[in-house]
C-alpha cells in the first residue's frame, strides 16, 4: 500500500491522500494511517477488523494457507448476514451475475474447470488474531480524519466493536460513525448502498452527494481504495 500510495502522490503531485478501505481492507487502512498518516488526510474503515479480548466463537487458528469457495456458497455467505433468510437485501445484478464473474476472477478454476474460487486464507489469521487480543493497528496511533462505518446487522464489526473502536480514536482529528439501515457486512452490494456512497461522499468532499456522482477519482489497491 506505501508504495502505491508513493506512486499515485508522484504521479498526480497530491501530497495527501484519502483511502477507503472495507472489512479486511480496513483493516490494513487503519494500521497504515497509524504508521504513515502524514502521507494521509481522510480515511474510511468501512467494516473494519475490531480487538476483542478473547472470541469464545473463534477458538480455532487458522491452518491453511489459502480458502476455496464455490460462487454459490459465496452468495449464500453474504445473504446469511440478514436476521431472517426470507430478508433479501443483495441487489438483484449481484444474485444473477456474482456467481459468473466471480468464478472468472480464479484462472486456474477456469482452466480445471473447477466450480470454485481458491484465494489466500492470510485475512483469516489476522482476524483470529485480533479477535484474541493482537489486534494490528493501535487506534490511539490514528490521527486523520475518520469515517467508521458498518451496516445494520453486521456481527463484523457488531455494534460493541464498532463503538468500542470509535472511543478508541482518541487523538483523531475528526471522527463520524455512521450505521447504514437494514445492511449487511456488504452493504456497498445490496440496495441501500447508496447511502453508503452518499455518507463516504459527503465526508471525502464536505458536499452531500446522492447516488455515485462522486467528484474525485479512485484506485482500487487489494481491498483498498484509494481516493483523491
Amino acid at each position: 500500500v506505501n508504495k502505491a500510495v508513493d506512486f499515485i502522490r508522484s504521479r498526480t503531485g497530491v501530497q495527501k491522500i484519502h483511502l477507503i478501505g472495507h472489512s479486511w481492507g480496513a483493516t490494513v487502512v487503519a494500521k497504515y494511517s497509524a504508521e504513515y498518516g502524514e502521507k494521509l488526510d481522510r480515511i474510511v474503515l468501512f467494516a473494519p477488523f475490531v480487538q476483542r479480548p478473547n472470541d469464545p466463537d473463534l477458538t480455532e487458528a487458522p491452518t491453511v494457507s489459502y480458502q476455496c469457495m464455490t460462487p454459490q456458497q459465496r452468495i449464500e455467505q453474504f445473504r446469511g448476514g440478514t436476521p431472517r433468510p426470507d430478508i433479501v437485501v443483495l441487489e438483484s445484478d449481484v444474485l444473477k451475475k456474482k456467481k459468473k464473474k466471480w468464478l472468472a476472477t480464479d484462472s486456474i478454476a477456469k482452466k480445471k474447470d473447477k466450480n470454485q474460487v481458491c484465494y489466500p486464507a492470510g485475512w483469516y489469521s489476522d482476524l483470529f488474531d485480533t479477535y484474541h487480543g493482537k489486534a494490528h493497528y493501535d487506534p490511539a496511533k490514528i490521527r486523520n480524519s475518520v469515517l467508521l462505518v458498518r451496516g445494520e446487522w453486521d456481527t463484523s464489526p457488531s455494534s460493541q466493536d464498532a463503538e468500542r473502536l470509535f472511543e478508541g480514536l482518541v487523538n483523531a482529528e475528526t471522527k463520524r460513525y455512521c450505521v447504514i439501515g437494514s445492511s449487511t457486512h456488504v452493504a456497498h452490494l445490496e440496495t441501500g448502498r447508496f447511502q453508503l456512497y452518499d455518507e463516504v461522499g459527503s465526508f471525502l468532499t464536505g458536499k452531500k452527494i446522492w447516488r455515485p456522482k462522486i467528484d474525485f477519482r479512485i484506485f482500487e489497491v487489494s481491498r483498498v481504495l484509494v481516493a483523491l
